[in-house]
């Protein structure tokens, strides 16, 4: 194999590890964003069946099957747990997702694993210059 195919080789691979971890750090958009205002007056027409809370965010799921996310005000709601209530609509608390320890150190040592990566590259390309290596 020559020299320009082994380059490439190795291009599309750093590209292609590149690409997914990027793509697996994108939120999936799957799910319609709601306002809330629009949250709540689909809780007072009888439409919503299932919501999930986290913290500010509420996750729901309508009476038809689709689902959709709202962001809660910053401030506070008491009618919020009344209407549910009222409305039957099932309500699901969710403690807050911790970060796994093992992907906070990759995204952390990402950069620092490239920029060395790319350095070990470099310096392999530039070892054999012109000189004649030695033969067995």
């Amino acid at each position: 194999m020559n020299d320009l195919a082994k380059n490439l080789v190795v291009w599309l691979v750093l590209a292609a590890i590149l690409l997914s971890v990027f793509n697996s750090f994108t939120p999936q958009a799957e799910e319609q964003e709601l306002g809330y205002s629009q949250f709540l007056q689909e809780v007072q027409n009888d439409r919503v069946a299932k919501v999930e809370t986290q913290q500010l965010l509420i996750l729901g799921e309508r009476k038809d099957g689709t689902t959709f996310r709202t962001v809660r005000p910053n401030i506070a709601d008491p009618g919020l747990m009344a209407d549910l209530v009222n409305h039957n609509v099932e309500i699901v608390g969710k403690e807050a997702e911790s970060p796994n320890i093992f992907t906070q150190l990759l995204v952390a040592a990402f950069p620092i694993l490239l920029i060395l990566a790319i350095f070990v590259f470099f310096m392999r390309q530039m070892q054999g210059g012109g000189a004649v290596k030695a033969g067995p």
